[in-house]
């Protein structure tokens, strides 16, 4: 008999509190479970998310992912669409880290409230609980951090002593093409 685990997902947003409650069978994969919380959140579901297993301290683990991915040390990953959810996940208190688009990285953090039996009159998954406004999905915009810069502009001087111009310094004008 499948069981239902009772999740709570909060979302990492400007220090608010915005979480939601989901139910899920045991027995529902890891994919599922990523469009549940797409749909809890209303955000579309066009970008890249993973889980990662997790503890206390909220230190991201055990990957699984959305698609197929081979690393550089020969191994592959655990598949969302491949992987039920009590493969990884089996008593309360267990934490994930769910990370959404990883441009603007969404982080959700999602901890197994409880584990029940199935109602007769549920359809799951579901949300039960709702607290707080989700965020829009792309009001979070794109940060680069000082450091990425060299990677971005690696050879090019741009300090204040340097003319802006400069960087331009033999390319012929782009209007002679015309």
């Amino acid at each position: 008999m499948s069981k239902i685990y009772h999740f709570r997902v909060l979302i990492d947003y400007n220090d608010a509190d915005v979480f939601r409650d989901i139910e899920i069978s045991d027995g529902n994969t890891f994919e599922e479970f990523h469009i549940a919380i797409q749909k809890a959140f209303k955000f579309d579901n066009k970008q890249m998310a993973s889980f990662f297993m997790s503890n206390d301290a909220w230190d991201k683990g055990q990957e699984i992912t959305l698609m197929a991915m081979d690393f550089d040390d020969g191994s592959t990953s655990v598949y969302m669409s491949e992987t039920k959810i009590n493969d990884m996940v089996s008593k309360a208190g267990q934490k994930l880290v769910y990370v959404f688009d990883f441009m603007v990285m969404w982080c959700f953090f999602i901890e197994l409230v409880k584990i029940s039996k199935p109602e007769k009159s549920k359809k799951y998954p579901c949300v039960v609980k709702e607290y707080g406004d989700a965020p829009e999905q792309y009001s979070k915009k794109v940060k680069i951090k000082p450091e990425d810069d060299k990677y971005l502009l690696k050879n090019i001087d741009v300090s204040a002593d340097s003319p802006s111009d400069d960087i331009f310094e033999g390319f012929d004008d782009f209007e002679q093409y015309h």
